[in-house]
């Protein structure tokens, strides 16, 4: 076999074997020192705990659609498990920053995370560590899972359960801010309604002390008992009858567009009493906008390191690196030997 032949086999399985022979005191040394290495490195990293909740979003975005909707209409289930879409919105929500800041604060995280707060890059330390510690996860059966990692496996749970309420606060606080505009309208609508009827009833209740009641009826029994009147010859009758009539004949007109008018305002100030008590409840519900399936406990095993894994790994990489030194050398020498130069 040649030299420039041997240049090109280095890397083989049978010529990493004799080199692992030829150099196997150096190699057994290097790997007794990376297994040591690598146990107290990894017996001194700190245990983590994985805490998860799993969710489904809700399919009902308002309340009263739900419960005071007419029955001619199609009401929403108020226990149907959201779709695709409903998850999207539950990720987005919960990626939010309104509910991060809520998180830090609850449970203290720059502190617990030991960040120096007067420091000009503490927000972006802090959003590293969120991002690596927190995870929203869409799973395949169209629900969330949301995942919290952390050396405290109480806290672990505590904020995974906390994510959970603190997504239907803030749902509801951003339904709550268009709900709260519907409802000051319609009850707008409402008090104007309500004010025009006052004001008709008190023209109406006029009209009735002038003796106007019943404009149909009273009509009819007046011009007949104003006929007799005068076919019996009773002259103080009839003229007392002639001016009531006068009255129902200059009134009567709008006492009946009063008392119509009224009416069907009334119906439709009921239709406006309805939307305003829908509104009404889409301000002050306060339904879980979820359905919490897992909720989190605190782990009992940890998460990371996997303390096997990390020696493992450590030792097949101490193994690749010592072929590539062993195996780099041996071609240095051969090629030197090649040259006819002399090695170091």
């Amino acid at each position: 076999m040649t030299n420039t032949t041997n240049l090109t086999t280095y890397f083989s399985i049978r010529n990493l074997l004799v080199l692992l022979i030829k150099h196997r005191v150096f190699y057994l040394k290097l790997m007794l020192a990376t297994l040591v290495i690598a146990s107290v490195v990894s017996l001194i990293m700190p245990n983590r705990y994985k805490a998860e909740v799993i969710v489904f979003p809700t399919s009902t975005n308002s309340i009263s659609k739900s419960l005071m909707s007419d029955v001619t209409e199609r009401k929403q289930d108020l226990l149907q498990f959201g779709e695709s879409e409903d998850v999207d919105q539950l990720i987005q929500i919960l990626m939010c920053d309104e509910l991060k800041q809520r998180l830090v604060q609850q449970f203290n995280l720059f502190e617990h995370y030991d960040i120096d707060t007067t420091s000009k890059t503490k927000n972006t330390q802090l959003n590293i560590l969120l991002e690596n510690y927190i995870e929203f996860k869409r799973t395949e059966y169209t629900s969330v899972k949301i995942s919290v990692i952390d050396k405290d496996p109480i806290l672990a749970a505590n904020m995974a359960n906390a994510i959970t309420a603190l997504y239907d606060t803030i749902k509801h606080n951003i339904q709550r801010q268009r709900a709260q505009q519907a409802y000051l309208m319609v009850l707008n609508q409402y008090n104007d309604a309500s004010t025009e009827i006052k004001a008709e009833e008190d023209s109406l209740r006029k009209l009735r002390e002038m003796g106007i009641n019943d404009y149909e009826s009273q009509s009819e029994r007046l011009t007949e008992a104003y006929g007799k009147a005068i076919v019996d010859g009773r002259e103080g009758a009839a003229e007392k009858l002639d001016a009531k009539i006068k009255i129902l004949s200059t009134y009567g007109g709008y006492y009946v567009t009063l008392r119509d008018d009224i009416y069907f305002k009334r119906k439709e100030l009921a239709r406006v009493k309805t939307k305003l008590d829908e509104a009404h409840m889409d301000v002050v519900q306060n339904v879980p906008s979820k359905f919490v399936v897992s909720a989190a406990q605190p782990p009992e095993k940890k998460h990371t390191p996997v303390r096997w894994l990390i020696v493992l790994i450590s030792l097949m990489s101490t193994s690749v690196l010592f072929a590539i030194i062993v195996c780099g050398y041996e071609m240095r020498t051969e090629l030197m030997n090649y040259l006819g130069l002399k090695t170091d």
